[in-house]
């Protein structure tokens, strides 16, 4: 297995998802961070059933400090592309390729309905 193909960039937030969407929001705790965003079907349930409904799955370099909320939260928050961009709770993540070359984060991600706010918006 090889890296993904970095398509876009993301910006992170340790603090719980109702601290960020819907309220002026902190600064990010990395912004410009390479990744790449899927859409996940959630129609299967090994998808949307154990991880909490996630609507999309998010890659980025090993060295990146993505956090999850798994089992029940807080929800760290990323927003693609970077600050301004879309919010989603991060889930749940996972090492993919550990130990070799290749490794990288995924995690699963949750769309959240409003749009985020950041401290210049």
């Amino acid at each position: 297995m090889t890296l993904p193909r970095w398509n876009t960039t993301c910006a992170l937030w340790h603090a719980g998802g109702a601290e960020l969407v819907g309220v002026p929001a902190v600064t990010p705790i990395a912004q410009g961070v390479p990744c790449r965003l899927e859409p996940r079907w959630q129609g299967r349930e090994n998808d949307a059933g154990t991880f909490g409904g996630a609507t999309h799955t998010l890659a980025v370099p090993l060295g990146t400090d993505l956090r999850d909320g798994w089992p029940a939260g807080p929800w760290p928050v990323v927003a693609v592309p970077d600050a301004g961009g879309t919010a989603y709770a991060v889930v749940l993540v996972s090492v993919l390729n550990l130990g070799g070359p290749d490794a990288y984060r995924l995690a699963w991600l949750k769309r959240q309905p409003e749009p985020l706010r950041t401290p210049t918006g």
